[in-house]
């Protein structure tokens, strides 16, 4: 009978574990644009009140703007009501709440605090947390700004400043500039051997790659290097074997609004300010490249809200504008190019976006304006008809001062 019943206990113990009842699920990681979504009167009653942080105004007391991995880990809700410190998610840093100046300050002080700081992992515990999946021994990722000799040197161990081709420069033929796709396949080893003149692109090598031209000591689009099947697999394979970073989905152009920007901005619009949720040029540029722009703008590329510069997501080392504030627009900047600490942070974003999802979305914008729907660029036609109601305008002035001119004589 002891037997049965052991039986019996086992095999009720195969239904319950059968039947789709798990451990405790973990809690969903959130970008940290959503801390304005966060329901504060929910954990705190009385929010916001006298002995509460701020935990709405994730505002550096320094820049006055956002910090994104402080508001990380609120979107996250890795805080409590009766404490003054956030911890970072990501890295080591903390933030201690200024009632004084009704901002955050970085500070050391709060992994002081061993109880604060334990309740903090805690909370973190909790987080979903699953790296992407990777490739098994995969090669860790390069970035642009690592294009170095000494990076070169790491795959080519005789390479040096006069070597042929130059593979530490990233210097376009057709512009003349810093390309940073061609950056990114340099550092990262995309040849075969160091002997070979052609570098593939990670993105396309398939059908984007460059060739060396020696008198000109830059890299031109090649396309014959494309049909070196060996040198293009070699490229191929390297791509799948790249650890992939965790990505951000981007936002489309559709989604600039001054809604969007106080993510980021807190207190926006402010008078010193450029108006980023405005995407209008100067002078008179392509279609796509006031959709670049405005891409750009969706995705918080410039470095601080006081900022007058923002950097192009496809090629950020090669293309910037600048806020003209008495015109209220934006006009084509290679002084903006000068600036490292911004070409680098724009850089970071670039390199933190989703690949597959950012190339849609450029393709998108893109797209001729006759042919490109507001789905697929986030456009409902205003931009059109402003230019053309401009032509119309440009054409009645001319003939009133015509018919003026020719009265007069």
């Amino acid at each position: 009978a002891s037997v049965m019943l052991l039986l019996l206990l086992g095999s009720a113990l195969v239904l319950f574990a059968s039947s789709g009842v798990s451990g405790p699920s973990c809690k969903a990681l959130q970008p940290w644009t959503a801390y304005s979504s966060v329901s504060f009167n929910s954990h705190c009653p009385g929010f916001p009140g006298p002995k509460h942080a701020r935990f709405d105004v994730p505002v550096d007391c320094f820049s006055r703007t956002v910090i994104e991995e402080l508001a990380h880990a609120i979107a996250n809700e890795i805080f409590h009501c009766d404490r003054w410190c956030i911890y970072s998610i990501s890295s080591d840093l903390a933030w201690i709440w200024s009632a004084t100046e009704r901002c955050w300050i970085e500070t050391k002080v709060c992994h002081e605090i061993p109880e604060e700081l334990r309740e903090a992992k805690e909370q973190m515990e909790h987080l979903c947390k699953a790296p992407p999946k990777q490739p098994q021994n995969c090669i860790p990722l390069k970035y642009q700004r690592e294009l170095t000799i000494p990076s070169i040197k790491s795959k080519c161990p005789m390479y040096h400043s006069e070597a042929v081709p130059t593979f530490h420069l990233a210097e376009s033929c057709e512009t003349g500039r810093f390309h940073g796709e061609l950056a990114q396949a340099l550092v990262n080893g995309a040849f075969s051997t160091c002997n070979n003149w052609c570098v593939f692109s990670l993105k396309t090598p398939e059908k984007l790659a460059w060739v060396w031209v020696a008198d000109r000591h830059c890299w031109s689009t090649n396309n014959d290097c494309v049909k070196l099947d060996a040198e293009r697999n070699f490229s191929v394979q390297l791509r799948k074997n790249l650890c992939q970073a965790p990505c951000v989905q981007p936002n489309a152009v559709s989604a600039l609004t001054p809604e969007l920007l106080r993510r980021k901005c807190l207190v926006y619009p402010a008078q010193e300010w450029p108006e980023f949720h405005h995407a209008r040029l100067c002078d008179t540029n392509p279609p796509q490249e006031d959709l670049e722009l405005k891409f750009a703008l969706a995705n918080f590329a410039f470095q601080e809200c006081k900022n007058w510069c923002v950097y192009s997501l496809e090629r950020p080392a090669d293309a910037a504008w600048q806020w003209v504030p008495a015109s209220k627009c934006w006009v084509w900047s290679p002084g903006c190019l000068a600036l490292n600490d911004e070409v680098l942070f724009a850089e970071k974003v670039a390199e933190s976006l989703c690949l597959d999802v950012t190339q849609k979305r450029l393709e998108a914008v893109r797209k001729p304006r006759a042919t490109a729907t507001p789905a697929d660029t986030g456009l409902y036609g205003d931009e059109q008809t402003q230019a053309e109601a401009l032509w119309m305008y440009k054409w009645f002035t001319f003939i009133v001062f015509a018919t003026i001119g020719f009265v007069g004589i």
